[in-house]
């Protein structure tokens, strides 16, 4: 019993100094359900309607795991009829946007929490984390790198802003990864349209 105790008061402690970490893991979970709902997909389809407003509603929802498949099809689309490098421009700018929200949050709630989790978990087990003997400069030049690849791919953004987010990446040049490689993955989507 006393070690119930023990135990239920160590979550408790984990709840309260890791509230984000527990907030992100229910939010995703919460993201997939709704951003794959069946209104969720009309309004993205529908905005295809909307010409180059459109366009910047795809590429925000370009950026999010769940929705990119519809957001595809919507910029798809769109291309057919308007101008596909200025689709790409403007798609890029809602990206940008929502790669920014995830960007903030990870950088200044989850990091820290994080870095909490890891000094815990080497107190508790006496352990050094490998993580540790990665060359921080080495990483802080190849985040961009990966991240960039997965912006401009199809992969959601989170997996990238995530990585911006845990070096510490400047938000000017996070932003503008963010744009150059959201047009690049749009553009690609747009000429596709017009090829096939």
């Amino acid at each position: 019993m006393p070690q119930l105790k023990k135990d239920f008061k160590k979550i408790k402690r984990f709840e309260r100094r890791h509230k984000n970490i527990i907030l992100l893991t229910l939010s995703v979970i919460a993201a997939y359900y709704i951003l794959a709902s069946p209104f969720i997909k009309s309004i993205i389809i529908n905005a295809g309607s909307l010409g180059y407003f459109g366009a910047l509603i795809g590429g925000f929802f370009f950026s999010y795991g769940a929705t990119t498949p519809i957001a595809i099809v919507t910029l798809f689309l769109l291309a057919k009829s308007l101008d596909p490098i200025t689709i790409a421009l403007i798609g890029a700018s809602g990206a940008v946007l929502s790669d920014l929200i995830i960007y903030r949050f990870i950088k200044t709630n989850i990091y820290p929490e994080l870095v909490d989790i890891e000094k815990e978990f080497e107190k508790e087990f006496h352990v050094k984390l490998q993580m540790k003997k990665i060359n921080p400069k080495i990483w802080h030049k190849l985040a961009p790198i990966l991240a960039g690849l997965i912006i401009a791919s199809p992969l959601p953004d989170e997996l990238a802003a995530s990585l911006f987010g845990v070096v510490h990446y400047e938000t000017k040049k996070f932003l503008i990864y963010s744009y150059c490689f959201n047009s690049i993955g749009i553009l690609a989507i747009s000429l596709s349209a017009i090829s096939l």
